[in-house]
């Protein structure tokens, strides 16, 4: 569903979007490979680890907890992401630089209203929502997704 909606919405191009079902086919192939999950588990850090070439990029967008380490290695991979830090560290054969980010400061959401504001076309929401429910439906798309009968739909506009 995800890799539909990116599509759709334009925001990759085919060729841009790989499945997991493909990571064997990728493994060494990318020199910034992005995680961005709710959370990183060991498996999550092997696959994304698998994809980067040697001297390449993992960037941990969101999903670790504090203490958490990549795979053989002693990088605290939480410590990396909150404070924004770029680390070496060394899988397999590969030297890879694992890097963070966390969130945002009040001025940045500032900044992206006032660009959006100014410059509508270039900022279309509706390109980044992927559902929109009202509060009533809220309950509904939560247990669809909990009972693993709806997949996760992105972001979602909840309407009051």
């Amino acid at each position: 569903m995800r890799r539909d909606f990116a599509l759709d919405q334009q925001l990759f191009t085919e060729e841009e979007l790989f499945s997991l079902d493909d990571v064997d086919a990728c493994q060494n192939t990318f020199d910034i490979v992005m995680v961005v999950s709710t959370i990183v588990t060991p498996e999550i850090q092997r696959i994304a680890a698998d994809l980067a070439r040697n001297g390449g990029t993992l960037l941990i967008y969101g999903g670790t907890r504090e203490g958490d380490k990549f795979l053989t290695s002693q990088v605290d991979i939480d410590t990396v992401r909150r404070r924004e830090r770029i680390q070496l560290a060394k899988y397999q054969e590969k030297e890879l630089h694992i890097c963070g980010a966390y969130g945002c400061y009040k001025e940045d959401y500032e900044e992206s209203f006032r660009l959006r504001a100014d410059y509508p076309d270039h900022f279309p929401l509706d390109r980044i929502v992927s559902e929109e429910v009202d509060l009533d439906g809220f309950a509904e798309l939560v247990m669809g997704m909990a009972s693993g009968g709806k997949d996760y739909p992105g972001k979602v506009v909840v309407r009051t």
